[in-house]
């Protein structure tokens, strides 16, 4: 549903849609937005008109966005609807997490949230609610193992870097091997340079090597921006994993 289509001076049209956002994107955002680009489509092909403005209203900052579309646009956006069009009909799609989901009409049937509606009308498999109990148990576990994991990793490291160690040694025969690794890390200033434009520099602050191939392989980013964040990763460092060498285990 499109919020509002003014007539303007000189005989056009402007789209707009309302928004409740407290900050401005930025303006490449607004430029690539795919809900105008779908209703600057569906303005020509239901009613024959191409509006001269799309236009964002930020109600909270009482601030408007204003972009347009040209023919090459609406052509785009027409084969990446036919696109998903085609990939739905096959089931060829997957669920994707987002904030929108709280608000989703269709949970049950959503293959993230079915089973939570179907165990809420009576459980068929109390011992498989059991075994996903315990694991999400083992899993936060995990987590808190992982950080401790993390933080002696840091103090072990920098202590061999300060006396030259290879390998320490534990006080049952068992050692820990410290090898060097060879890793491909994003250039921070390059990387943020290409996503603070886009707004999407706040999702991969600390320019986190996992969020940012994560973001990468998404899908969401133009080519030549997906391009531009592979040629980012230019910089080549070493680090230093740490292998347990565990006598009592190669004895079994």
């Amino acid at each position: 549903m499109i919020d509002r289509i003014d007539h303007i001076p000189g005989g056009g049209y402007e789209i707009i849609d309302y928004k409740t956002n407290r900050r401005l994107p930025p303006k490449a955002v607004v430029d690539r937005d795919l809900q105008l680009s779908v209703y600057y489509l569906a303005a020509k092909e239901i009613w024959g008109i191409e509006p001269e403005r799309l236009t964002l209203y930020y109600l909270l900052p009482g601030q408007r966005m204003t972009t347009f579309r040209t023919a090459d646009d609406a052509e785009e956006v027409r084969r990446r609807i036919a696109t998903v069009a085609e990939r739905i009909s096959a089931g060829k799609f997957e669920p994707r997490q987002n904030p929108l989901c709280d608000w989703c009409d269709f949970q049950q049937r959503c293959p993230l949230f079915r089973h939570k509606f179907e165990r809420a009308e009576g459980d068929p498999t109390p011992r498989m609610t059991e075994m996903v109990d315990e694991w999400i148990a083992l899993k936060r576990e995990d987590w808190e193992r992982y950080r401790r994991l993390e933080e002696l990793k840091s103090l072990l490291n920098a202590f061999c870097e300060e006396h030259g160690y290879r390998r320490l040694f534990g006080s049952d025969g068992s050692a820990i091997d410290r090898r060097p690794q060879h890793v491909t890390a994003p250039v921070v200033d390059r990387v943020r340079a290409i996503l603070e434009p886009l707004g999407l520099w706040d999702r991969v602050l600390t320019v986190d090597p996992k969020e940012l191939s994560d973001l990468i392989e998404s899908r969401r980013l133009p080519p030549d921006v997906e391009d531009a964040l592979l040629a980012s990763r230019e910089e080549v460092r070493t680090q230093y994993a740490l292998y347990l060498r565990d006598p009592a285990r190669s004895r079994r």
